[in-house]
This record gives structure tokens, sequence and C-alpha cells, in this order.
């Protein structure tokens, strides 16, 4: 049985939603959690944890919009950095894993695999400051870049 409610925690944070049946009630179905910072998510939940689709916008000024499971950015989602870079992708666990896009604010875009937060080789990474460059095939080695590509 869901219902629909109020929830505080003693750490200051605030849950208006769906709430299940348990002892003690938790976050199950649709709702906002509000954190002391003035951190929100807003989305889906199952049994306590944010689940499904939703939105967390950080008190930072960072919002990722996708895929929860377990409380953790999973599936596809983007990510909207505070500095106006993104990523739209792939997550697991938390971390950039598999296909995305990462744009930073200037025109530069890498494409490509991304293994726990970091990107892989034989991404590409394109371009729009330079208009006689169009894009090449780099090699990326975590934490270390070939040529004159910068790491992200």
């Amino acid at each position: 049985m869901i219902t629909g409610g109020n929830k505080k925690y003693a750490n200051g944070s605030i849950y208006v939603g769906e709430l299940n049946n348990h002892n003690p009630p938790q976050p199950h179905g649709r709702g906002i959690y509000t954190r002391p910072d003035g951190s929100t998510y807003t989305g889906q939940w199952k049994h306590g944890q944010m689940e499904g689709s939703g939105t967390f916008k950080c008190s930072d000024g960072h919002i990722y919009e996708g895929q929860w499971v377990h409380g953790k950015m999973h599936g596809q989602g983007r990510m909207e950095y505070s500095n106006w870079d993104i990523y739209d992708g792939a997550w697991v666990n938390g971390l950039k894993h598999g296909n995305g896009i990462y744009t930073l604010p200037y025109g530069r875009k890498y494409t490509g695999q991304w293994v726990n937060n970091q990107m892989c080789r034989g991404g590409i990474m394109t371009t729009q400051v330079v208009p006689t460059f169009n894009g090449s095939r780099i090699d990326w080695k975590p934490d270390m870049s070939h040529g004159q590509n910068p790491i992200i």
C-alpha cells in the first residue's frame, strides 16, 4: 500500500511524496527530497532509495537528470556541471561508464567509451574553436592525453 505524506529526517532533510507501509514508512513511488543545503531530488523511489527516473539538483549547481538504481546514477543520464560542462551518456554505480559524450562550453566535445569515470582509447575529440579543424581520432590513456588534446 502506498500513501502520500511527509517525512522529516534527523539531518534536517524533508521528503514529500508517496510512502510505503513499512514501519517506519519509506519513500516509495514519486516524491521530492530536499536536503538542508538546498539540494533536491525529484523523481521515483523504491523502498527508501532513489530508483527509476529522477532529477537531482545539487546546491553547487550540478544537475543530473536520468536513471537511478539503489540511490546511484545508473543507466542513461545527463549531468550538467556548474562550470557548464555536460556529460550525456551511460552511468554505472554513480560513475561515467559506457558510451558517452562530454561537451565543454567552448565547443570541444569528446565522444566515446568511458570506464570508471575515465575516457577510453579510440574516442573522438572535436572542436568548433578552430574553423579549419574538424576533428581527429585520438588514443586516450587514463590521466594522460596524446597530442594537443586536453584531459577533461
